[in-house]
């Protein structure tokens, strides 16, 4: 069964699978979201991770949540976060082409787009993942900048 196939993505928006009537009469809730969501702090910690992103990852979400950033992306170490953390303290946003290692093992290519928050003195970063094709010698995360 392929996450990303459409004949099964269609089933289950038909069906309603990952979907409840909070979800359908609000706009904007990305726990709904067909999208792979999550936020992390200034760490690298999730602290929240959608329903797709549980997929994706093939961690629950109690997994995820009890796991950094760089427990799953091949292409980040850990001075890299710091690095990425100022620059989205400092731009706003940015753009990393990785690779996710899923709980069973299989390397997955991704697009992920990620913003700078701060609410109420908090600090979180929001990011929004696609699976694309990269290249098979990307070690690095490479980074676009948004302004």
């Amino acid at each position: 069964m392929d996450f990303y196939d459409n004949d099964l993505l269609e089933l289950n928006l038909h069906l309603g699978y990952g979907l409840d009537e909070n979800c359908l009469s609000n706009n904007l809730n990305i726990s709904c979201a067909i999208q792979a969501e999550f936020c992390v702090n200034e760490y690298g910690q999730f602290t929240y991770t959608n329903n797709a992103m549980c997929c994706l990852s093939e961690y629950s979400r109690q997994e995820l949540l009890g796991m950094r950033l760089i427990d799953i992306d091949t292409s980040l170490a850990s001075q890299n976060w710091d690095d990425i953390w100022n620059l989205l303290k400092k731009n706003g946003s940015t753009q990393l082409l990785s690779h996710y290692q899923t709980k069973t093992n299989l390397t997955v290519n991704v697009s992920v787009s990620i913003c700078y928050v701060k609410q109420n003195l908090v600090e979180f970063a929001c990011a929004f993942v696609s699976y694309t094709i990269l290249h098979q010698s990307l070690k690095q995360p490479t980074l676009f900048l948004f302004v």
